[in-house]
């Protein structure tokens, strides 16, 4: 009997199938993160590589990358991360991830610039900064009164802060507004230490013509004075005095009203001179002297000083030094 011959198109097809029958290699399946691993505390458990990017960009690059503000008083500063030199590598944390082992609590450091945190302390404490305020004098002719002092403010606990400011940089979960503490600070001067420390003030009253000393604002004593006439006013202000001399000589003005002397410089002691004993200056050429003519005080009769009796103008010169305050109204 012979051998049946199979056609060879149907053998093809023989073949084909038989092949489509046999089984194949299976298809190599995606890396996923091993159950119970958190990066920065955030679960990435069965995430694939793509998917593990999208997380790590929504729920830590992104949350990284909000400015951080400290408040201060009424005041905010802030700083944004990138200028800080915050960042983290998703490629990189996501090779840990899809690496780690089961239940693994993997952290991420960000990178951070060391100069950073203090540069944000240190504007939060110029923010924070009021000065205080002294006591200072108001001057009045009859009695003088001290202003109120005022303290400060100022940033305190400022290694805390660094602390803090570093911790919320770094966590993409942590708050991003801190609150900075400050306490006060003292004036140097108040109001009570302002009297025990000021010495001598005279004060001039034009109308009254008369002069005061006091000291540690307490009224010592009161002088009657001769003031600048019309055309030679005695200056109003505040001055101080610049000059003291004993038996001092006088230059004498060169002009109409000084007569025959005008141009001359008449020695101490001399009877033509009309300083007399001494002289306080104050400003320019005026200041306090005596005067030998008695029956001009109290009234408005010098060239612009402030004419006192002998012994008046002695007094006063044993209480002020250079730098007396010297208010004139």
């Amino acid at each position: 009997m012979g051998v049946t011959r199979l056609p060879i198109a149907l053998l093809a097809c023989l073949l084909l199938g038989l092949a489509a029958a046999l089984p194949t290699g299976a298809a190599t399946p995606e890396p996923r993160v091993a159950a119970g691993v958190t990066l920065a505390g955030v679960p990435v458990a069965g995430l694939s590589r793509a998917e593990l990017l999208e997380r790590i960009d929504a729920r830590i690059a992104r949350p990284l990358a909000r400015r951080l503000t400290v408040r201060v008083a009424d005041k905010r500063v802030s700083v944004l991360p990138r200028d800080a030199g915050v960042a983290v590598k998703p490629d990189l944390l996501a090779a840990r991830a899809l690496a780690a082992r089961p239940n693994t609590a993997i952290p991420v450091v960000p990178t951070l610039r060391a100069s950073a945190a203090p540069d944000l302390v240190q504007r939060t404490a110029d923010a924070a900064w009021h000065a205080p305020v002294n006591s200072r004098v108001i001057y009045r002719i009859r009695y003088l009164r001290a202003t109120r002092s005022r303290p400060g403010r100022k940033l305190v606990q400022r290694g805390r802060l660094q602390a803090r400011i570093v911790a919320a940089l770094l966590s993409p979960t942590g708050t991003r507004e801190l609150r900075a503490v400050t306490g006060e600070v003292r004036p140097e001067i108040n109001a009570r230490r302002l009297r025990q420390i000021t010495g001598a003030i005279v004060t001039v009253s034009r109308s009254e013509r008369r002069a005061r000393l006091f000291s540690h604002f307490k009224l010592v004593r009161k002088y009657r004075v001769a003031v600048g006439q019309g055309g030679y006013p005695t200056p109003r202000g505040l001055f101080a005095v610049k000059l003291k001399q004993v038996n001092p000589s006088w230059s004498v003005p060169n002009s109409g009203w000084a007569g025959e002397l005008a141009g001359q410089t008449i020695p101490g002691g001399d009877s033509r001179n009309p300083i007399v004993s001494r002289w306080i200056g104050f400003t320019g050429a005026v200041g306090f002297h005596g005067t030998n003519d008695l029956s001009s005080l109290g009234s408005s009769a010098s060239h612009g000083c402030i004419r006192m009796a002998p012994w008046a103008v002695r007094h006063l010169y044993r209480r002020v030094r250079i730098g007396t305050p010297v208010f004139v109204r």
